[in-house]
């Protein structure tokens, strides 16, 4: 099993992340908690913004690019 690193616009790795899934790509975007400053999770945050891994399946590359986000 092969990975791909994509770079994908600010903030938009969840939209990225729904349409690549809808191509039949197996995409991973890791989230971390968001710590709030009196401590508490307030939420989820990518762990690398910008970035996502999508599984290669001899696919071309121009799918992936012409994804948008």
């Amino acid at each position: 099993m092969h990975w791909l690193v994509a770079q994908i616009k600010h903030r938009q790795e969840g939209r990225a992340v729904q349409y690549l899934e809808q191509q039949d790509f197996r995409v991973y975007c890791p989230e971390i908690p968001k710590i709030g400053r009196l401590g508490e999770t307030i939420g989820q945050q990518v762990l690398f913004p910008g970035y996502c891994f999508v599984e290669d399946h001899d696919i071309t590359i121009t799918s992936i690019k012409s994804t948008p986000g």
